[in-house]
């Protein structure tokens, strides 16, 4: 099939549905980033099974995300040259092996480096499912399209925040990982099935070329995931030791929190395709505040205060998420015709904030003893990210040389 581009769109679908090719996007988007969260949705378990620290189950998510980012790059431009369908079938079977074997195996070690197969792998998808929706999706629906595909993370996080601490408090957490690889293996075959054969665009060119503002996208994003990635790592741990609840409550209580994230951000996606593309900038910053604000409810909840603390949780997912979603459009909106190399250049800084949030939210708790601290670092970094988004909205609304063409 030729190469095909964003600014295409609709036009190199295959004949198949707009909406199944979202759904798919959705369920690879979910299922491939499984690797980075199971482990501390169950993180009690896996830490007295290992006898290993908080720190060290919180490296698990980061060795898992900084793979991502490291590969984003080179994931971007792959995901280019295999093409959409190709990208997000290899991710899977990447997904599905790296299970496997940390589920046969059971080590620390191994969990490790399969997290850094998986990670890798997920840099594909990433590209993949974006040029693919933005590809078959026009642009009056596009942001919704992009928060959609993106919901399948807290989709996942939501219903696994529920099934999780069940399943690994009476069957262990070996069988839960081996259950991972069952449904990667499965979306695998949904992808091949329903993903269009699209490529991004390899020639050079004035159209080829990235425009400056968007290298502003990847340091907002790395603050952004430092503030707001341990919501879904630590979330559950956070319900049921400050707030003295059971594991099964407490990943109730955030399953509820992730489920009206994902409605918040849909009804943001579609408020943003209404006021226009122009606008998106300023609503991301908006939402990073607002992260940071949830941040800030989260520490003062972590005395024990469970209302503060879930409202705090509700918040700050609901914001982040919105902000997430919209992160993804923008990326489309200013690169059009290269959107794989774009959202590589992106989710760098994304997963490379990632890599250090789990692991340094784990060791600032074991440390204070306390979660106050940990979130207030969030606060702060929710703060540096508002700035970068700032610069960013400042940046396009003044040089208009530097959006990229119109989609």
């Amino acid at each position: 099939m030729g190469n095909v581009t964003a600014s295409s769109a609709n036009a190199h679908s295959g004949g198949r549905s707009s909406t199944a090719v979202v759904v798919a996007s959705l369920l690879a988007t979910g299922f491939g980033s499984t690797l980075g969260f199971v482990y501390g949705l169950q993180s009690r378990v896996v830490q007295e099974d290992l006898s290993i620290t908080k720190a060290q189950v919180g490296l698990i998510a980061s060795v898992y995300f900084g793979s991502t980012g490291l590969g984003s790059l080179a994931g971007g431009r792959l995901a280019d040259r295999l093409g959409t369908r190709r990208a997000v079938v290899i991710d899977m079977l990447a997904v599905s092996v790296a299970a496997t074997v940390a589920a046969l195996s059971g080590s620390y070690a191994a969990i490790l480096l399969t997290s850094i197969v998986g990670g890798l792998g997920y840099a594909l998808t990433n590209a993949a499912t974006n040029l693919a929706v933005a590809a078959v999706v026009p642009l009056r629906h596009r942001a919704v399209a992009l928060t959609v595909k993106t919901a399948g993370v807290p989709f996942q996080v939501a219903v696994g925040s529920v099934l999780v601490p069940f399943l690994a408090d009476h069957f262990g957490w070996r069988p839960v990982i081996a259950g991972v690889a069952v449904l990667a293996a499965g979306t695998a075959v949904v992808a091949a099935t329903v993903l269009p054969d699209v490529h991004g665009a390899l020639v050079a060119g004035s159209g080829r070329r990235l425009p400056p503002a968007i290298f502003l996208l990847p340091v907002g994003c790395f603050f952004l995931l430092v503030a707001s990635q341990p919501l879904f790592s630590w979330g559950v741990r956070y319900l049921d030791e400050a707030m003295d609840l059971r594991a099964s409550t407490a990943g109730s209580l955030a399953s509820l929190a992730a489920f009206g994230g994902v409605a918040g951000m849909i009804a943001v996606a579609r408020v943003s395709d209404v006021i226009g593309r122009e606008r998106r900038a300023p609503l991301v910053l908006v939402l990073t505040v607002v992260t940071g604000a949830g941040g800030l409810l989260l520490a003062i909840g972590s005395r024990g205060n469970l209302a503060v603390g879930l409202c705090g949780l509700v918040i700050a997912t609901t914001a982040q998420l919105a902000a997430i979603g919209l992160l993804h459009t923008l990326v489309v909106d200013m690169a059009p015709n290269a959107v794989g190399r774009a959202s590589g250049v992106t989710m760098t800084g994304y997963y490379l904030g990632a890599l250090v949030a789990p692991a340094q939210f784990g060791w600032l708790s074991d440390r204070s003893g306390s979660y106050a601290w940990p979130w207030l670092v969030c606060t702060l970094s929710a703060s540096c990210a508002a700035t970068v988004f700032g610069l960013l909205w400042y940046v396009r609304a003044t040089d208009r040389s530097l959006v990229g063409a119109p989609a």
